[in-house]
């Protein structure tokens, strides 16, 4: 072989040997992702292993991507984190919510693997709506039995504060302190309830709290003469925050579908413009990803076989190195991906540490734990995958050792 043709033997290989590497990392990652979408089991059990069912609430998940449409599940109360994971886990409990999430990832699975051409991802609050006015009121009052009291001197810092703890309920703000009503007589405190009403600017609302003071009246005063303070101040909260939980609730029912579902393809309809038009724009998508993980996947196994054998080719009529040659590539290519999948299962928490405090959104944290496990499960399958493609390489390179170093064809030239 001449210098020249060893060059340019070798320029080829090289170049053959890249669209080997490219053709077999495409066919790893398509194998990868239709291992992934091939069943609903990997998702479900990824969310099992990490409780996605709890920690959608404590990582306040739920909060940050129902706060539009959803609010009025906790009555559209604002209240700090702790306290607001542990209301909607009382109105929407984690076992409802699993199984909600099991059934939109079956639906969605049959729909990519082409079983259905409609899916639905939808959270069913008809058991949730009759909940959440139980839950808001039993925070309430345990908020009024934990708050500090505040000394009230005159009548008319006893109007000021009854107005002030009105305004805060109907506003969406539940009280950390509450007036000592000890000093004055249960018609005084009654009536400074009733003039608090009217100083409440939704017409609705305030109609509706001045008729619910009306029917509470007698119970309310009866807790009075006992100096029980917290409890009539708690009965006194419920009969105002009932219209402003109604008002939540009745919001949240236009969002909801006529079985109240709270649907996301319903709402991504409303930006595309109808349900069959987000069904067409999906179906495309899962075309695509149909292609790139079925057609287009096996094309890249033919482009790797041929890199192979064209590797081969380069270097005929010399058979040892047609032997060695796509042996080495075969390793090159395998360790390579070898290294890849156990650096993807060995690091894949690296990431959260790195990418969470960056991004700083509340689902980061379980986003990447699901990611890390889909992947990790692509990544092990990779690497047998590469353990084997390294294992024939390394076959290829021992075999050559045992080819005649000849030139093809010389042999039966020369017995002519």
């Amino acid at each position: 072989m001449t210098p020249a043709g060893v060059i340019l033997r070798a320029v080829a290989a090289l170049l053959l040997g890249v669209f080997a590497f490219l053709a077999l990392g495409y066919t790893f990652t398509a194998m990868g992702i239709r291992d992934t979408l091939q069943g609903p089991e990997p998702l479900l059990d990824a969310l099992e292993k990490h409780r996605a069912y709890e920690r959608v609430y404590d990582d306040g998940i739920i909060s940050q991507q129902f706060e539009g449409a959803l609010r009025g599940l906790v009555g559209e109360y604002v209240l700090d984190p702790e306290t607001e994971a542990w209301l909607f886990k009382e109105i929407l409990p984690p076992s409802e919510l699993k199984t909600a999430t099991e059934q939109d990832v079956v639906s969605v699975i049959a729909f990519l693997n082409g079983e259905t051409d409609t899916f639905e991802v939808a959270i069913d609050l008809s058991e949730a709506i009759p909940r959440i006015k139980p839950a808001v009121f039993q925070l309430v009052d345990e908020r009024i039995d934990n708050a500090a009291v505040a000394p009230v001197r005159s009548e008319a810092e006893l109007r000021a504060s009854i107005n002030d703890l009105t305004n805060n309920i109907v506003a969406g703000t539940i009280p950390d302190s509450v007036p000592s009503l000890d000093n004055f007589p249960p018609d005084a405190v009654f009536g400074a309830l009733v003039r608090s009403a009217e100083s409440i600017e939704d017409a609705g609302v305030r109609s509706a709290v001045r008729s619910n003071l009306e029917r509470d009246e007698q119970v309310i005063l009866d807790t009075l003469p006992g100096n029980d303070s917290r409890a009539a101040l708690k009965l006194a909260a419920r009969a105002i925050a009932d219209p402003v939980i109604d008002n939540s609730i009745d919001d949240l029912r236009e969002d909801l579908d006529e079985n109240l579902r709270f649907s996301a393809v319903d709402k991504i309809a409303q930006s595309v413009g109808s349900r069959q038009e987000t069904f067409e724009r999906f179906r495309f998508v899962r075309t695509v990803l149909h292609l790139l993980t079925g057609v287009i996947s096996v094309l890249a196994v033919l482009i790797f076989l041929a890199a192979i054998a064209g590797i081969a080719g380069v270097f005929y009529p010399y058979s040892r190195h047609m032997v060695r040659w796509p042996g080495i590539t075969l390793v090159i290519c395998g360790v390579t991906f070898l290294v890849v999948g156990l650096l993807i299962s060995s690091f894949v928490g690296v990431w959260e540490s790195v990418w969470c405090p960056l991004v700083e959104v509340p689902s980061c944290s379980l986003t990447i734990d699901l990611a890390s496990e889909l992947l990790s499960d692509a990544a092990n399958s990779m690497t047998v995958l590469s353990v084997l493609v390294t294992i024939v390489g390394i076959l290829a390179i021992v075999a050559a050792r045992f080819v005649p170093d000849r030139q093809l064809g010389r042999e039966g030239t020369a017995a002519e």
